[in-house]
């Protein structure tokens, strides 16, 4: 996603006014997503410009959760990364995969 789709999602009058009180819309986009062949520690550096940002934003937790139910790719939203919302999702298939292993014994005994 280029920074210019980004600033048009964000300013999207579409009723999600979350996205009007955040934070990031009064900063520059490349802190929150990556250019072409960043270099690891240029991308670590980055990541935490962009989480500190969201750590005082009144909205972090509305575009964690849009970040997450819309399965975004790219770039830091809600104060988590592309590789954070990846593992976040691993945890959560792991956690329902042993619910539903737990509730099938549960059920067979």
């Amino acid at each position: 996603m280029s920074l210019q789709n980004f600033t048009a999602v964000v300013a999207q009058p579409d009723g999600v006014d979350w996205r009007l009180r955040a934070r990031c819309r009064s900063e520059g986009m490349d802190v929150f997503f990556p250019p072409d062949g960043e270099s690891k520690p240029r991308r670590i550096e980055r990541e935490r410009a962009a989480k500190d940002i969201c750590a005082t934003c009144p909205v972090i937790d509305l575009c964690r959760d849009h970040a997450l139910a819309s399965k975004e790719s790219h770039g830091v939203w809600g104060g988590m990364s592309e590789s954070d919302r990846r593992k976040s999702a691993s945890i959560g298939r792991e956690i329902r995969r042993r619910s539903l292993q737990l509730l099938q014994r549960y059920q067979q005994d």
